[in-house]
């Protein structure tokens, strides 16, 4: 099969590899006579095991390979072309993922169109220079976000509904088993309406990386994050951990954190980690708001980090894999309308959702 020099350049970039690393990951597990060089890769050549493997790379499917003209247009738009620097350091597992998310989006907003469905912005934009705290709870409002939450999952859950109302697609990433397939990323944000968080052990994680994205996607600036809390972050970064923190707890519980004694608040495994367990943050996220505030110095601060992390690590996590990942009420009712409309067949938006919802979950109400 003959394939295009140029979609070959366009995922070697897409992917941060030299020639020789993209041949490199082409060629593992190969037969010595499959194996691709440079100049027979981007002369066009590849065999249908080394097409396979490409696909396999790439995440792209076949038809991206044998479609007779360049990948231009909106192929380009991806955030891996559009941004040079992110606040991790990307594996190519990470690059995948965001890919595919892409590349979903992509499909959505095709879906929409020939829908005729117009997916208009409804929360209003806020900018640095604007005090995260009060975007926050602004946000808070127009959400109409509850006082009080069960479980930091419940109100993941909620979160999640609310956003998808105000035409926001929110979707949880799950790892799949096995260390080579692990991403390093905690969420991102990309352009125009989708935010994607990683499940995590901590589920008051989950919901501060969700509501780190919605900081970014509030100030209309597409990112890929490792969730950070270092006392010394500037910037957008801070500007979004603010914005989270104030979002999750609100501004009742932030005043009574205001009201915590200097010598409560040194009790970092009492006092804080009952308000942190009690209110869905972490403890860390509540020092990282000390040292915000100029109540604890940085080296007070990473000391409690410490104390923190190595309690943490003690602790038996709670069981998460039996639990469904969150997909999009959004973009799952897009679908499903689309198929009603005969627009999409059912199987491809089973294979959207493959190894997350069954066929059943999918279409069961309908």
């Amino acid at each position: 099969m003959d394939i295009l020099p140029q979609r070959v350049r366009y995922i070697k970039r897409l992917y941060g590899l030299s020639e020789e690393g993209l041949c490199a990951m082409l060629n593992q597990g190969l037969a010595a006579e499959d194996q691709l060089t440079p100049d027979k890769l981007f002369a066009g050549e590849a065999t249908p095991v080394q097409v396979d493997r490409l696909v396999e790379v790439s995440g792209k499917h076949l038809g991206f390979w044998a479609m007779p003209f360049p990948a231009t247009g909106h192929c380009y738009s991806s955030i891996l072309y559009r941004k040079h620097r992110f606040n991790c350091d990307l594996t190519h597992q990470d690059r995948m993922l965001v890919v595919r998310e892409e590349d979903n989006a992509i499909r959505l907003i095709d879906t929409c169109k020939e829908l005729r469905l117009r997916l208009s912005r409804k929360l209003p934009r806020f900018n640095v220079r604007q005090k995260p705290s009060l975007a926050a709870y602004k946000t808070r409002d127009l959400l109409e976000i509850g006082a009080e939450y069960a479980s930091p999952r419940t109100f993941l859950e909620d979160l999640v509904a609310r956003l998808s109302n105000h035409n926001i697609v929110i979707n949880e990433h799950i790892d799949p088993k096995g260390k080579r397939r692990q991403t390093n990323l905690a969420g991102f944000f990309i352009k125009t309406r989708t935010i994607v968080f990683k499940r995590n052990r901590r589920r008051s994680q989950e919901l501060f990386t969700l509501a780190h994205e919605l900081g970014h996607y509030m100030l209309g600036d597409e990112d890929i994050d490792a969730l950070s809390l270092n006392g010394n972050l500037k910037g957008e970064e801070r500007w979004c951990n603010d914005f989270a923190f104030h979002l999750i707890l609100g501004p009742e519980r932030v005043q009574e954190l205001d009201t915590v004694t200097d010598m409560q608040m040194h009790d970092a495994l009492g006092v804080i980690a009952r308000f942190a367990d009690r209110h869905h943050v972490s403890s860390l996220a509540l020092y990282y708001y000390f040292r915000r505030t100029g109540r604890i110095s940085q080296a007070e601060y990473e000391e409690k980090e410490n104390q923190i992390k190595t309690a943490s690590k003690k602790r038996r996590s709670l069981p998460i894999s039996n639990i469904l990942p969150l997909v999009s009420p959004l973009e799952l009712d897009i679908l499903r309308q689309a198929c009603e409309w005969s627009i999409l067949r059912e199987h491809e938006v089973i294979r959207r959702y493959k190894g997350l919802l069954s066929a059943e979950h999918i279409f069961g109400d309908c």
